[in-house]
């Protein structure tokens, strides 16, 4: 039996507008590594509104990540 990927979703609220997204997600309750960050980033597995982003991206108050 295979394994359904998860779907981890984040709303940025103001005291996190600014910060690059790889360095969000690395230190977020899901405690990913940065290394694993950017990959996932880089093939596409992470949206920012809706969009692919880069891994550089700086957040706005309001951006959904999934």
């Amino acid at each position: 039996m295979t394994q359904q990927p998860t779907e981890i979703r984040f709303t940025i609220d103001k005291s996190q507008c600014g910060q690059r997204l790889d360095i969000f997600l690395a230190q977020s309750e899901a405690a990913f590594s940065r290394s694993y960050v950017k990959c996932v980033i880089e093939e596409g597995d992470v949206l920012v509104n809706g969009i692919i982003p880069k891994v550089s991206q700086r957040l706005k108050e309001g951006d959904i990540i999934v």
